[in-house]
């Protein structure tokens, strides 16, 4: 088996946590009457969490790969990841700010100033809740994942084992649940209190030190596939553990441990779930279609809001006329056909340039 199909359930799952950031985007806009699809399209947030995971996991095999072949250059590292990741959101940032026309909106209540756009530019937006999600939707997420990658070698320096990832895995926890407390109780009079969501979540969630633990748990994940148990493909194993996996995370649907942040034990749940789909990749969540998906979902996630937008714009209308699980099935069908044909294109003219100009700088 290639290297490329071995690894085919990270691609997989990838597709997966995509899936579910679009379906809660478009359940915001719709809404939804049924039970289960209400709790299980709210938590499809949870999948910005199974990228990081993802993202630890992967960067980790990749540095392993390196240090087999002899050479780790952490300049190459940088190079490489910048380029990952900057000519896309620099695209989006020059789409959205005029799409928004500069004025206040949900997340900015105030509206975008000049120094939003400076700390968009370096990746610094998600350090402060009026700049958070200033120009891109979601863009949050990409200032957590820029941190990570600056931490990065530093904690390749220092978590060698299971044992470190673990206490590492705790420290980051405990340590940002309480940055987190700090950060909401020194914020909240940064705005008037009709928008006290904004330090919310920016507080409990979108500041990168909250999501340190989740990248810990990718730490604790590689680690453990060091050991015998994991080596081994095994059909039966893989069966089962993802079963569990699946379950895990539909009860944390409906209820998870109080005092603990949610998304971390959903991302608890997607080790699980990691841990079966490497054991044995089951056709029904690994295939070519969501693979694809994975593949796209860099794209998909900085171009759906576009879409959703230019839907809520045109059809609305339209949708509320039908069963609201109706119209939130339609719509959401809607936008990841339409999300996937932008970014299938976006994807080859601007994800995979950018990769490109890195393997040239790095040469």
């Amino acid at each position: 088996m290639s290297t490329d199909q071995r690894y085919d359930y990270i691609d997989a799952l990838r597709g997966w946590a995509i899936l579910g950031v679009l379906l809660v985007h478009v359940w915001i806009w719709m809404g939804a009457d049924n039970n289960f699809l209400t709790h299980l399209a709210s938590k499809g947030a949870y999948g910005v969490q199974l990228f990081y995971l993802i993202s630890a996991f992967t960067l980790l095999l990749s540095i392993q790969r390196h240090r087999l072949a002899g050479h780790v250059s952490w300049r190459d590292y940088f190079i490489r990841r910048f380029f990952r990741v900057a000519p896309l959101f620099y695209v989006a940032m020059l789409t959205y700010g005029p799409m928004w026309q500069f004025v206040p909106r949900y997340w900015m209540p105030e509206g975008i100033q000049f120094w939003h756009v400076l700390t968009s530019l370096s990746f610094t937006h998600g350090w402060h809740p009026k700049s958070v999600n200033a120009i891109v939707p979601g863009g949050w997420s990409m200032s957590v994942e820029m941190t990570f990658y600056l931490l990065f070698p530093l904690l390749c320096l220092w978590l060698t084992t299971l044992t470190r990832a673990l206490i590492f895995l705790l420290i980051s926890l405990l340590v940002g649940m309480a940055i987190s407390e700090l950060a909401y109780q020194y914020y909240l009079d940064e705005v008037p209190e009709r928008f006290s969501y904004v330090i919310k979540n920016f507080a409990y969630t979108y500041i990168p030190t909250a999501q340190l633990c989740v990248f810990a748990l990718g730490f604790v994940t590689f680690y453990l596939f060091k050991y015998d148990f994991f080596s081994q493909p095994s059909k039966t194993k893989g069966i089962i553990i993802t079963l569990i996996g699946i379950l895990i995370l539909i009860m944390f649907l409906y209820w998870v441990p109080p005092k603990i942040p949610e998304f971390f034990m959903f991302s608890i749940g997607f080790v699980v779930l990691l841990t079966g789909l490497k054991f044995y990749p089951m056709k029904l969540l690994v295939n070519p279609i969501i693979n694809t998906i994975g593949k796209l979902s860099y794209s998909l996630y900085l171009t759906h809001f576009g879409v959703i937008f230019i839907f809520k714009t045109l059809l609305s209308q339209y949708f509320q006329t039908l069963n609201k699980d109706l119209a939130l099935i339609i719509a959401f069908i809607l936008v990841v056909l339409t999300s996937t044909l932008i970014s299938a294109v976006s994807y080859r003219l601007i994800e995979q340039p950018g990769i490109r100009l890195a393997k040239k700088l790095i040469k």
